[in-house]
């Protein structure tokens, strides 16, 4: 049944006894349809919310959004937390729960805002995990270009898809989604849609526009049909993410025995090489699209180069004194 109140907006309805699927459906679809969301991110709240109504089900024997509460929510992080989940998930997953709860209130399917209070858990947070300067150089330099150079198109498409992610420190799902309107090789730069919908434009080196048309000419030549994204599987279809995921374990793999070999590893190894070589902070903010400087800091606390460099320019028996 639908009630119409009088503020005249999006939240201008409300729906008596939803459920959670019901209630679960409608912000993932505010999601999708009003914030521009994109359809990894929606389907992450999607997974998150889910398992939090499976939860009521099986524990509370609830499907209703107004029968949780702070004690229910309370008992399901604790939940979360028995089963050795790591707090970053948790936390984002509280994330989650806070934002879908704030919606309802806001279109008056609740009244009450039962997540408001509650505490996102303490995370010691780890450093970010970056491919060390010789490694990176062993593969940048040597490895990647050599697959540029192949006769598979996947391996050519693989390293152009590494190789962009370390000069541009995109995220995987930017990278995915860049479409042809948004690469100019004219112009050198690449127009980026980040979080939250927010748009950036990056520069594009001449290597880097080298190496793209490295990918892109052959692809142009073989691909008959019209192409949305810029990268995209040599019949056009869009790629996904774990391809890339897998991609990019297995070119880490030649390189690296480290267990995290994702692609935001390429991203942290693009900020800590530039801090390394003496980047600013604020423009490897900008670069990376984060809202804010702290999440950039955390770089400064990985780059052990720029700290050698700085002991060795600024303390006075940083180095021994020449002998007369």
């Amino acid at each position: 049944m639908w009630v119409k109140n009088n503020k005249g907006d999006y939240a201008s309805y409300i729906i008596v006894m939803m459920n959670m699927t019901e209630a679960i459906e409608r912000f993932l679809r505010y999601l999708l349809e009003e914030r521009k969301y994109s359809e990894h991110t929606v389907s992450a709240y999607g997974t998150d919310l889910e398992q939090l109504r499976t939860y009521g089900e099986e524990v509370y024997h609830t499907d209703r959004v107004t029968e949780i509460n702070l004690t229910f929510l309370r008992s399901y992080v604790a939940h979360l937390r028995s089963s050795e989940m790591q707090i970053k998930s948790i936390n984002r997953k509280i994330s989650s729960i806070k934002r879908f709860f704030h919606f309802l209130n806001r279109i008056d399917v609740i009244h009450h805002h039962p997540a408001e209070l509650l505490k996102t858990l303490k995370n010691n947070r780890r450093l970010p995990v970056s491919i060390p300067k010789k490694q990176g150089d062993l593969l940048f330099s040597e490895l990647l270009p050599v697959s540029l150079q192949s006769k598979n198109f996947r391996e050519v498409l693989g390293a152009c898809c590494l190789l962009t992610i370390y000069h541009t420190g995109l995220r995987s799902s930017e990278l995915l989604n860049v479409t042809m309107s948004q690469v100019d090789l004219v112009m050198q730069q690449m127009k980026v849609k980040g979080k939250g919908n927010k748009e950036r434009i990056l520069p594009i080196s001449g290597t880097l526009r080298d190496i793209l048309k490295q990918y892109w000419l052959p692809l142009r030549s073989n691909v008959q049909q019209p192409v949305k994204e810029f990268f995209c599987f040599e019949d056009g279809k869009k790629l996904y993410h774990k391809w890339l995921y897998l991609t990019t374990r297995d070119f880490l793999g030649m390189v690296t025995t480290n267990q995290k070999r994702s692609p935001h590893v390429l991203r942290h190894t693009f900020a800590t090489h530039m801090l390394d070589s003496g980047a600013d902070l604020c423009a490897i903010k900008e670069f990376l699209g984060h809202s804010g400087l702290a999440a950039t800091q955390i770089y400064t606390h990985n780059s052990m180069e720029r700290l050698k460099k700085i002991y060795a320019n600024y303390h006075p028996l940083s180095a021994p004194k020449n002998k007369e």
